[in-house]
């Protein structure tokens, strides 16, 4: 008995997969075919685009781009002068 629902999740599980496959090569189809169908899908699954922490990597490139270019502008060049200095010394 055990089996049998075992081989029935199984087969569910794969049906529901396959189905999500077939579904998403539709929505790929009518979406290069610019049908008005998926710009509706668009539309409707663009809430549930923005689930979860999806960060661009070239977005993060730029941020350490920019930091580093702050960084550089702070410096001056000039080294630390100790006598002037009211940083211990180390």
């Amino acid at each position: 008995m055990d089996a049998l629902i075992l081989l029935r999740n199984i087969v569910i599980g794969a049906i529901a997969l396959g189905l999500f496959f077939v579904l998403l090569f539709k929505i790929v189809g009518l979406a290069r075919a610019r049908k008005q169908r998926a710009y509706v899908l668009g539309t409707l699954f663009a809430p549930f685009m923005g689930i979860g922490d999806v960060r661009d990597p070239d977005h993060r490139l730029v941020n350490e781009a920019t930091k580093q270019k702050e960084k550089e502008a702070d410096d001056s060049g000039d080294p630390l002068n100790r006598e002037k200095s009211d940083l211990p010394e180390s």
